[in-house]
């Protein structure tokens, strides 16, 4: 910490931004996987939504956040460090890189919020369906 604050050096922030959210994700995809192994059933659009909406959305906005911003940071740091695309070469290149990286990462958030708020809804709507099991319409037609 007292190396980075002196460095005062955004890379270095990156890491240790890494570092945090690796930490994150070691707890709490430990609890979401724990949690789908012990309920294999709950997998599927109905009981998805009725835990989202019975207060599962905290652990889904924790885990979306943690791993798309891990995800991009380890992708910006791979590409730099390896050189690929010939992108990290120059503090141009980099800040450009970083940019398109955060916009990345923006997207995917954006995208998984929109997610989460359909599961939302979804369960706010449909509780009465969650213990149904879901099959598909294409499944029933070919039985």
């Amino acid at each position: 910490m007292t190396h980075m604050r002196g460095m005062r050096h955004e890379e270095t922030s990156l890491w240790l931004l890494q570092v945090i959210t690796g930490l994150v994700l070691m707890f709490f995809a430990t609890a979401h996987l724990l949690e789908l192994f012990v309920h294999p059933s709950d997998i599927g659009p109905h009981a998805s939504s009725a835990r989202i909406a019975g207060g599962g959305w905290v652990l889904g906005l924790v885990l979306l956040l943690s791993v798309e911003i891990h995800a991009g940071v380890g992708l910006y740091r791979l590409i730099v460090k390896w050189g690929w695309f010939g992108l990290g070469d120059t503090l141009q290149k980099r800040r450009r890189l970083r940019l398109a990286v955060y916009g990345l990462i923006a997207f995917f958030i954006v995208l998984g919020l929109t997610t989460q708020q359909a599961y939302l809804r979804i369960g706010q709507e449909e509780a009465v369906r969650a213990g149904l099991r879901y099959s598909p319409p294409v499944a029933e037609e070919h039985r």
